[in-house]
């Protein structure tokens, strides 16, 4: 899991340690409220679209780095796409807490 909000640099690191370890089909899960939003730049960026995204007003600005990759790519994503997603973040923040603390009781309180 990377997070990246459709930063072209993270997706691409993200990416090439997939493909480091021999993946060559990869889903890319938009996790945010909304499907549609970041979709238009993250396709652009994924090469799933040929079209530049619209930069709200500053028209002038380049389009993002497209990524190079073999993989092929499948997307979905918004949690209101699939409230699944919302299971599934909270077991990966869940382990993730597990692990830093050592213990299977979930994460400590008292501010650490």
């Amino acid at each position: 899991m990377a997070y990246g909000m459709g930063d072209p640099l993270t997706i691409q690191q993200a990416i090439s340690r997939l493909e480091d370890q021999g993946v060559r089909q990869i889903v890319f899960v938009r996790m945010y409220g909304l499907s549609d939003q970041i979709t238009e730049i993250t396709d652009y960026i994924l090469g799933l679209s040929e079209r530049p995204p619209t930069h709200g007003e500053d028209h002038d600005a380049p389009p993002p780095p497209q990524i190079r990759s073999a993989a092929r790519f499948s997307t979905f994503g918004g949690y209101e796409e699939d409230l699944a997603l919302t299971e599934i973040l909270h077991e990966w923040i869940m382990e993730i807490s597990r692990r830093r603390d050592g213990h299977s009781g979930g994460p400590r309180r008292g501010g650490r």
